[in-house]
């Protein structure tokens, strides 16, 4: 019999302490409409947005040229953030690349993305 894992609970969302390196599971890979996420509650009023949370998990977007595969445990470094107004609620995107990815080590921010890969965050 093998033993079942949680992704939730016995996957640390940080794999080293004192590194800004997260684990990510891969939810559902790039090119279907399903994300990677951690729940927004509803019940907090945002301080940027000064709404409520959409009550669904919180997305993550990995960018890197290496689609994922369902299940799969990526190191991932956060880019950035950015908030979107969906029917009232607050939706935060949070933007990330494989720390494998060729581009990870010339992308530290959001502005570093705009530049090597103009146009991505617009789309």
């Amino acid at each position: 019999m093998t033993a079942s894992k949680s992704t939730w609970h016995d996957i640390p969302l940080m794999p080293h302490s004192g590194e800004e390196i997260f684990n990510m599971v891969v939810e559902i890979p790039r090119g279907a409409n399903e994300k990677m996420e951690i729940w927004e509650d509803p019940a907090v009023i945002d301080s940027e947005t000064h709404a409520k949370g959409d009550d669904d998990p919180l997305d993550a977007c990995e960018i890197g040229s290496q689609v994922g595969y369902t299940g799969q445990v990526k190191r991932v470094k956060m880019l950035g953030a950015f908030i979107v107004l969906d029917q009232g609620e607050t939706d935060w995107k949070v933007v990330v690349i494989d720390v494998e990815d060729p581009l990870a080590a010339r992308l530290n921010n959001l502005l570093d993305v705009e530049a090597e890969m103009p146009g991505l965050l617009t789309s």
